[in-house]
């Protein structure tokens, strides 16, 4: 159950890093891809280390005279909304870096 987290996270950070990956058509220079890798690879790597703290800090409810409490999902879709917005933080910062780094009609 510990990687059930991830299984719920992987296809929409799939989608997200596909979005930013192809955002601007057009002619794209070395370094603009190789900042792009850089900031997908640092959101594919936060976001699995929050989800495992997340996941290892989450409490499982407990077993009681009445059968188990209400909650139990959260156990697993906790770690997902943590990595979620983790994604959306780095790549919308990623995206605003990139604006100012690389302006339209700049020669970078």
């Amino acid at each position: 159950m510990r990687y059930l987290s991830l299984a719920l996270l992987s296809p929409t950070l799939l989608v997200l890093v596909w979005l930013y990956w192809t955002f601007p058509k057009g002619a794209v220079s070395l370094w603009r891809r190789l900042y792009d890798g850089a900031v997908i690879g640092i959101t594919l790597g936060a976001c699995v280390v929050t989800s495992m703290q997340v996941d290892a800090s989450t409490v499982a409810s407990t077993i009681d005279a009445f059968g188990r409490q209400s909650g139990q999902i959260w156990t697993q879709v906790k770690p997902a909304l943590y990595g979620y917005g983790v994604a959306t933080v780095l790549l919308g910062a990623g995206l605003l870096i990139r604006s100012l780094i690389w302006r339209r009609g700049s020669a970078r």
